[in-house]
């Protein structure tokens, strides 16, 4: 999960890669974004796009309501298991598929940033 407040520090890292292990089989949700600002409203809608597909599997991008889970030690912590609007970036391996895969998702935040994840599945 991604929060991002306007301004945030966070926002200056363009390219993230996310190691996921998922049920062959199975819906995975791999990760999910938002924009929440020091007042712990949402700061607009984020959306996403898939720029390289997965070999073997589907993605599926779908808006959700997404709770903050800040660390303790962060200004954002008073916003902990408060919900806003976002999406859920979702995984599904082939049927009967086991082995490694990976996608790639470009996602813009209504701030105006943007955020490159490249995801590195294992199905098992």
């Amino acid at each position: 999960m991604l929060g991002l407040a306007s301004g945030s520090a966070l926002a200056q890292s363009p390219r993230s890669t996310l190691e996921r292990t998922v049920l062959g089989g199975t819906r995975a949700n791999v990760s999910s974004h938002f924009l929440m600002l020091p007042d712990c409203t949402s700061g607009g809608d984020v959306a996403a796009r898939v720029t390289k597909a997965p070999k073997h599997g589907d993605v599926v991008i779908e808006p959700a309501a997404v709770v903050a889970s800040y660390e303790k030690d962060t200004s954002f912590a008073q916003c902990n298991a408060k919900s806003v609007p976002g999406i859920k970036i979702y995984y599904k391996a082939n049927e009967n598929y086991q082995g490694a895969d990976g996608f790639e998702v470009l996602i813009f935040y209504p701030n105006g940033t943007t955020r490159e994840n490249r995801y590195v599945i294992t199905v098992k």
